[in-house]
């Protein structure tokens, strides 16, 4: 019995730390790893909120001037952190830093962060030319000296140790794991053991996470480092509770299948005698004193850190349930007396062939469920999918509406996204994506660019952009575009934002794109407002050579509009409009003749307002501007359906007017969909 107790605390042990040690080899000591997981930390709410406050505060402590933009400069960084950019520069960063320490060679590593720092002042010029033309010089060629000569020739060796004491330990616990077999009478009952020993290891892997999370944030001086500290933390280890919820799985199954064998036919017996001998009294000192020890360790925990204490309660438990449910699932489907059977009464090893010709039936039915789980659960199927095929934008009850009386989903600044590499993203996914999320509004801006040989986009400053520019930001535009190589492409249109330095899409490549969804989806109609900065005959020429020339619709102003099924039998389903000159082209519509809008200016909800903005008071559509000026994903709880509902009826009664575009940033995320359902009395 000793020896059993022995053997199973030794395996728990050597097992967790080898897990512990492999994982360290995969995340810590290989640099492309390490590197990739340095940089994902970025993705972090949490983790970006600090380092915005941060950087932000270290410029300020630099440059005083900046500290009158600080909110505006903090959300800035934090977006740039969030871009390829940011992204990019932290992985080659934490590359260099992982060689230098555990390779070894130069004396010194340089950081160079200038590209950050450029990324920032691009951004700031974008939105505050002012704000950005504080940054000196000096600060925008920032870089880190670290030493690490005398580091690296301790950490060489030390990583050479520690890769030799992985392969011990992980042959250490596969001869443990075959020993708490082998040393059992029965392989069942070796098997019981192996499960737990299994199911152990893993639910210290998946507490240890937590309270690792706990412990590491309680070094923090502030609740932002605090939350920083337990993310970045959750962001390292975030796999380890992966492996540990497999093993965890894995050893339920052969606990659960090994004690339905030993017990089959009274599971029940045998479940209150196992929670007898855990709460029941006992003559054993020892088994009193451990009783006694766990009780106080408990205590305290749940004193300190009740929720934590909480949820390791409900992962034991957890791991309990799904034993017993195994073991119920094996004695009611008579495998557990089948495989019983199978036992001889001398108790030698249970032949496998035998067992595993009588689980055959059994497997073969369980992994075909498994695979029709999968593929039902694997389907993407998108809104459109799902649509009504004879509705009108999804639905029949559309069809007999005019444009001016239903609402669209639409995304600010489509072009702008996380996917597509811009340093301000307004979305997180492309234009065709957004599409198929369910949008039919699109915001997009038109520029002049030239397209540089690493890729990037280099604005350019034509007549165009002459009256959306003060003096300042071309000034910047034009550092902007020193900084960049001087062989550059033909002169043509893309889809930026304020400058392509920050993002470019190639306008034709872009709408052909949104030519070949509408193509597959021949029953929806879309609206496009364009922020041009181009002329009118370049803007259209975009779209002809997209292949818009037969769907776009010549409205009059004034006349009524076309109901959404007038527009799609008569093939002219798209609406378009320019803010500033569609002079000359009979279908490129001004904006602000048939459309009014609400402010678009907010740096918080509570900013929001239905207040007349652009347009006049006879333009028959209406634009709800729903998004916060800086937009970060972080907070888009704007979308959320008690947010923007709210806001969408509120403007309506305001303005006694039904939102038409309602324009918001992160399409993706909230309650968008919902929310335009809503206001178009559709389910």
């Amino acid at each position: 019995m000793i020896r059993d107790r022995v053997l199973s605390v030794l395996t728990f042990a050597v097992g967790v730390a080898a897990t512990l040690m492999v994982f360290a080899q995969d995340r810590l000591f290989d640099a492309d790893s390490f590197s990739t997981t340095v940089a994902s930390t970025l993705e972090d709410p949490a983790i970006n909120e600090y380092l915005a406050e941060s950087v932000s505060e270290a410029l300020i402590e630099q440059v005083p001037d900046l500290g009158v933009g600080g909110p505006l400069l903090a959300d800035v960084t934090g977006t740039v952190l969030e871009s390829d950019v940011a992204v990019r520069v932290v992985e080659l960063a934490a590359r260099e830093a992982h060689e230098a320490i555990f390779v070894g060679g130069d004396d010194s590593l340089v950081l160079e962060l200038s590209d950050l720092v450029v990324s920032i002042d691009q951004a700031l010029t974008a939105l505050n030319p002012d704000l950005a033309d504080a940054i000196p010089d000096d600060v925008r060629s920032l870089s880190v000296d670290l030493s690490s000569g005398e580091v690296s020739a301790g950490t060489v060796r030390l990583a050479e140790q520690l890769r030799l004491l992985t392969v011990v330990l992980v042959v250490a616990t596969v001869v443990l794991l075959v020993a708490l077999v082998v040393v059992e009478a029965t392989l069942f009952r070796g098997l019981t053991r192996l499960g737990l020993a299994l199911g152990s290891i893993g639910l210290f892997l998946v507490v240890g996470r937590g309270v690792g999370a706990t412990v590491l944030a309680s070094y923090g001086d502030t609740d932002l480092e605090r939350d920083a500290l337990a993310a970045a933390w959750n962001v390292v280890v975030g796999d380890l509770a992966n492996w540990g919820w497999a093993l965890v799985a894995g050893g339920a199954f052969l606990a659960g299948l090994g004690w339905a064998v030993l017990h089959s036919g009274h599971l029940d017996a045998a479940a209150r005698d196992v929670a007898g001998r855990l709460l029941g009294e006992s003559e054993s000192i020892a088994r009193n004193v451990a009783r006694a020890g766990v009780a106080l360790l408990v205590a305290v925990w749940a004193v300190l850190e009740p929720l934590s204490l909480v949820a390791a309660g409900v992962r034991c438990a957890g791991f309990v349930l799904a034993v017993v449910v195994v073991a119920r699932l094996a004695d009611g489907l008579s495998l557990a007396r089948r495989l019983a059977s199978l036992q001889p009464e001398d108790d030698d090893v249970v032949s496998l062939r035998s067992v595993g010709r009588r689980m055959v039936v059994p497997m073969v039915t369980v992994v075909g469920f498994g695979v029709l789980g999968v593929v039902l659960l694997s389907r993407d199927d998108d809104a459109s999918a799902l649509a009504d095929p004879d509705g009108c934008n999804g639905h029949v009850e559309l069809c007999d509406r005019r444009l001016d009386e239903v609402t669209l989903a639409t995304s600010h600044n489509a072009m702008s996204s996380t996917a597509t590499g811009f340093l301000l993203p307004n979305h997180l996914t492309t234009i065709r994506a957004q599409l198929d999320q369910g949008v039919r509004g699109l915001m997009i801006d038109t520029w002049y660019g030239r397209r540089a040989p690493d890729g990037s986009v280099r604005t350019s400053l034509g007549l165009g952009d002459t009256d959306t520019l003060d003096d300042a930001a071309r000034a910047a535009a034009e550092a902007a575009r020193e900084r960049q190589t001087a062989d550059l492409d033909d002169e043509r249109v893309f889809l930026c934002h304020s400058f392509c330095e920050i993002g470019a899409l190639d306008a034709v490549d872009e709408l052909r794109a949104v030519r070949e969804w509408l193509d597959d989806h021949p029953r929806e109609v879309l609206v496009f407002v364009v922020q041009d900065a181009t002329e009118p005959a370049d803007t259209a020429a975009v779209f002809e050579q997209a292949g818009f020339g037969d769907l776009v619709l010549i409205q009059r102003l004034g006349d009524p509009f076309p109901t959404l099924g007038d527009m799609i039998e008569s093939g002219r389903r798209v609406f378009v409009m320019v803010e500033e000159d569609g002079t000359g082209v009979d279908w490129l519509h001004q904006a602000f003749e048939f459309s009014q809008e609400t402010p678009f200016a907010f740096a918080a909800p509570e900013e929001f307002s239905c207040i007349s903005n652009r347009g006049t008071p006879t333009s028959p559509l209406f634009v709800v501007n729903h998004f916060i000026t800086v937009a970060r994903p972080s907070n888009q709880t704007v979308n959320d359906s008690d947010v923007l509902l709210e806001r969408a009826e509120r403007c309506r009664d305001e303005r006694d007017l039904h939102p038409n575009l309602l324009a918001v940033d992160f399409v993706s995320k909230g309650d968008v969909m919902a929310v335009v359902d809503e206001l178009n009395g559709v389910d």
